[in-house]
C-alpha cells in the first residue's frame, strides 16, 4: 500500500512542481524591492579662458558630461603621480571645482591644449584645507570632455560618446542597471525554485524505484 502511494505521489509532485513554477515566479516578481538611499547631488563647475560665465554640470541633470569631466581629475587622488612643470606653452587655462551636496571639495587647473599633452595643476589652496601643490599629466580625453561640456576649444574633435549639444545637455541616458539587475534576480529566483521542485519529484520517484528493486 505504501509503495503504491509513493508511486502515485512521485509523478504528482513533478506535475505539481511544474504548475507551481509560474506561481513562484509571480511571488518573486512581486517581492518588494528595497528603496536605495538617495545619493547626494554632485556638480562640476568650469571657468576660465573664453568663458563669460562658468559652466555648471550636475550629476542628476547631465550625468554623462558631469561624470566625464569629473573623471579627468578624480583618479589623481588615488593613483596620480606628480610630474614636472610644463616646459612649453600651456595654452588656455580652465579652473575645475568639484561640489558634493552643494559644498566645494576639490579645485584643479586644467590645460587641455598644453604642448606635449594635457596637464593638470593642483593648487595648494583647496576648499576648506591645504594640499601639496603639484603638476600632473592629464588624460588624453581631457580636450574632448571639456568640449562636450561646452568649453570653447578650437581644433578639437567632439567625442561621439560624450558629445551632443553643448552646455551640459545629455545626448542619451545611461543604461538602467538597477532594472537590469532586478530582472536578472527574478529570472534566477524562478530557475532555482523550479530546480528545487523538480529535484524533489525526481528524488521521490528514484526512492520508490529503489525500494521496489
Amino acid at each position: 500500500m505504501k509503495r503504491r502511494l509513493l508511486v502515485l505521489l512521485g509523478p504528482a509532485i513533478v506535475v505539481g512542481g511544474l504548475a507551481f513554477a509560474p506561481a513562484a515566479s509571480a511571488a518573486v516578481a512581486t517581492a518588494p524591492t528595497p528603496t536605495p538611499s538617495p545619493q547626494p547631488i554632485r556638480a562640476a563647475e568650469i571657468g576660465g579662458d573664453g568663458l563669460a560665465n562658468p559652466i555648471i554640470l550636475f550629476s542628476d541633470k547631465h550625468p554623462q558630461r558631469h561624470n566625464a569631466v569629473r573623471a579627468e581629475v578624480e583618479w589623481l587622488a588615488a593613483k596620480g603621480t606628480p610630474a614636472p612643470a610644463p616646459s612649453g606653452e600651456t595654452g588656455p587655462k580652465f579652473t575645475l571645482t568639484l561640489f558634493t551636496a552643494g559644498a566645494p571639495t576639490d579645485r584643479f587647473d586644467l590645460y587641455p591644449l598644453a604642448v606635449g599633452g594635457p596637464r593638470v595643476f593642483r593648487p595648494a589652496d583647496q576648499p576648506g584645507r591645504k594640499a601639496t601643490q603639484a603638476w600632473f599629466y592629464g588624460r588624453l580625453s581631457m580636450p574632448s570632455s571639456l568640449l562636450a561640456a561646452g568649453v570653447p576649444l578650437s581644433g578639437v574633435t567632439p567625442d561621439p560618446v560624450i558629445g551632443g549639444q553643448a552646455g551640459g545637455l545629455d545626448a542619451s541616458q545611461p543604461p538602467d542597471l538597477r532594472g537590469m539587475l532586478g530582472q536578472w534576480s527574478r529570472f534566477m529566483g524562478l530557475n532555482i525554485a523550479a530546480i528545487i521542485i523538480l529535484a524533489a519529484g525526481v528524488f521521490a520517484i528514484a526512492y520508490v524505484i529503489r525500494k521496489k528493486v
